[in-house]
C-alpha cells in the first residue's frame, strides 16, 4: 500500500484531521486526509466512513482520481473486490496513461480467480511502463495459478533483473523450477535466498522435496532434521500463496505416491514430519520412520496420516499383525470416512482370519461409505470366509456393480454361486475374472475353478 503519512506522524495527522473537521464539518480535505491517515493505519471501517463522505462532498475535479484510488485500496483491504475494481476502473478513466490503476485492477481480478484477465492487465502495466515495481513479480504468481510455471519462470527471472534479487522472487523461482522437474536450478534459487536472509520453514520443505526428487536422500534427511530442530514451522504465508501452492501441492504427491491417496491435514506447519518419515522409508530406516510418526501421534493422537504412515512402515517391517493392525484401527477411528484405512485393516483381519472384526468394521465403513466398492467386497468376502454365502451374495453382487473391473470380485462371487448351487453364474462369473485380467492370479484361480467344475460334472 502506498505510503501517505509516515507512522510516527500518523496520530498527529489524525488529530489535526480531527480538529479541522470540528472548525468546517464540510470540509472536502480534512475528510480526505483522515480517510487516508486511517487507511495507512490500517483501520479500513474509519477510513472508508471518511472516504466516502469526501466524495459525497463534491470534491474537485484534481482530486477525483485520488480519491476513487484509496477508495479502491480501502475497499480491496476490506475484502469488497467488486466495489474495488469499480473504484480503480474509474481512477483508470481520470488518467488513462498511468500505469497503476491497471495494476490494482488485475489484482482485483486475480482475486476474483479471473486469471486471463488478470495477466491481460499486468502486461498493459508492463507496455505503460516496463520497470514498474514488482508487475513482473505479480504476472509470475498469475502464471503459477494457472500453472504456466515455464511464463511464470521468464516473469520472475525478470522481475530480479530489474529490481534485484529478493526472497520472496527466489523462493517462487525456485518453486516453479521444482514443478518443472528443473531440481537442480530449484536448489540454486533457494540455496541464494541464504545469501539474503536465513532460510525460512517452507524453503527448506521444497529443498527436501528437491533432494528427495533427485534421490539424494541423506542431503533430503538433513535438511528436515533443520526442521525438526525449530520450535515450530509457519503455516503457508497469504501473499505467496501462489508458490506456497505448488510446494503444498508436491508435498501431498509425495505422500500420495506412499499409499495415501487420500487425506486432510490438520494443520501443514506439520510436512515435514510426514515427508522425513517417508524418505526414512526410501532409506530403508523403518524404525526412524515409525518413531517420526510416533512423534506425530504425541503431538495429535488423532492424526489419521500420521497413524496410516506407522501401519505402512510396521508393515514393511514383516510385523503386519498386530502392530500394523493397531495403527490403521487407530487412523480409522480418527475419521471413519477414510475408506484406505478401513481397507488395510479389514484385511488385516481377514489375513488373521478375525472375521467377525472384520465384519464389524465394514459395517462401520460402510455407514461411512455405503457406496464403496471394495469395501462392500470386503464384507462379502468376510461372510463368505464366515460360511455364509447369502449374506455375502448381495454384497459382492454391489461390488460388482460399483466396480466391473476387479477380478478378484468376480472369483469370489463365483464361489458364492457355486456354494448356491448354481453352477452357471458361478461359471459365467469365473469367466469374467479371466476375461479382465488374463494373465493376473485371479484368472489362474479362476481357471482353476473352472477345470475342477468340469471334472465333477463330467464325473
Amino acid at each position: 500500500m502506498p505510503s501517505v503519512f509516515k507512522n510516527e506522524y500518523l496520530e498527529q495527522a489524525i488529530e489535526l484531521g480531527q480538529k479541522a473537521l470540528k472548525l468546517n464539518p464540510s470540509s472536502f480535505q480534512a475528510h480526505f486526509a483522515l480517510g487516508r491517515a486511517y487507511l495507512n493505519k490500517g483501520d479500513f471501517d474509519q477510513s472508508l466512513k471518511y472516504l466516502e463522505k469526501a466524495l459525497a462532498l463534491n470534491p474537485p475535479p484534481d482530486e477525483m482520481e485520488k480519491l476513487y484510488f484509496y477508495l479502491g485500496l480501502g475497499l480491496f483491504n476490506k475484502g469488497s473486490i467488486y466495489h474495488a475494481l469499480d473504484c480503480f476502473k474509474k481512477y483508470a478513466e481520470y488518467n488513462p496513461a498511468l500505469p497503476e490503476p491497471y495494476f490494482y485492477m488485475a489484482t482485483c481480478y486475480r482475486e476474483k480467480e479471473e486469471y486471463d484477465n488478470a495477466v491481460a492487465l499486468y502486461k498493459k502495466v508492463i507496455t505503460l511502463d516496463p520497470a514498474y515495481e514488482y508487475v513482473y513479480s505479480a504476472l509470475g504468481s498469475v502464471y503459477i495459478l494457472q500453472n504456466n510455471y515455464q511464463d511464470a519462470i521468464d516473469a520472475f527471472q525478470k522481475n530480479i533483473q530489474i529490481n534485484g534479487k529478493n526472497q520472496r522472487d527466489l523462493y517462487s523461482l525456485g518453486t516453479c523450477h521444482l514443478a518443472c522437474k528443473n531440481y537442480d536450478e530449484a536448489i540454486k534459487c533457494w540455496k541464494e535466498i541464504s545469501t539474503i536472509t536465513p532460510l525460512s520453514e517452507w524453503v527448506l520443505i521444497g529443498l527436501g522435496i528437491a533432494y528427495y526428487s533427485k534421490n539424494s536422500f541423506e542431503q533430503a534427511v538433513d535438511t528436515y532434521k533443520q526442521l525438526l530442530e525449530k520450535q515450530s514451522v509457519d503455516t503457508l504465508s497469504h501473499h505467496r500463496r501462489a508458490a506456497d501452492r505448488i510446494l503444498l501441492n508436491l508435498s501431498r504427491e509425495v505422500i500420495t505416491s506412499h499409499g495415501k491417496k487420500n487425506f486432510t491435514l490438520r494443520s501443514d506447519n506439520m510436512m515435514h514430519y510426514y515427508l522425513l518419515s517417508i524418505i526414512y522409508r526410501m532409506q530403508g530406516s523403518y524404525d526412524k520412520a515409525i518413531e517420526i510418526c510416533d512423534k506425530l501421534l504425541e503431538i495429535d493422537p488423532k492424526d489419521n496420516l500420521a497413524s496410516f504412515l506407522l501401519g505402512e512402515f510396521y508393515s514393511e517391517e514383516k510385523v503386519y499383525l498386530p502392530s500394523s493392525i493397531d495403527a490403521y484401527k487407530k487412523a480409522f477411528d480418527a475419521d471413519n470416512r477414510d475408506t484406505e484405512s478401513a481397507e488395510k485393516l479389514i484385511k488385516g483381519y481377514l489375513e488373521n482370519k478375525e472375521y467377525d472384526l472384520a465384519l464389524v468394521y465394514t459395517q462401520k465403513a460402510l455407514t461411512a461409505n455405503p457406496d464403496e466398492a471394495v469395501i462392500n467386497f470386503l464384507a462379502g468376502l468376510a461372510y463368505l470366509k464366515k460360511g455364509l454365502p447369502y449374506s455375502a451374495q448381495p454384497l459382492l453382487e454391489k461390488a460388482m456393480e460399483l466396480d466391473n473391473t476387479n477380478p478378484e470380485v468376480f472369483l469370489y462371487l463365483g464361489d458364492v454361486y457355486m456354494s448356491l448351487k448354481n453352477s452357471e453364474l458361478a461359471q459365467s462369473s469365473w469367466q469374467k475374472a479371466i476375461n479382465i485380467e488374463p494373465e493376473g492370479p485371479y484368472a489362474s484361480q479362476a481357471k482353476g475353478r473352472l477345470e475342477t467344475n468340469s471334472i465333477s460334472k463330467e464325473k
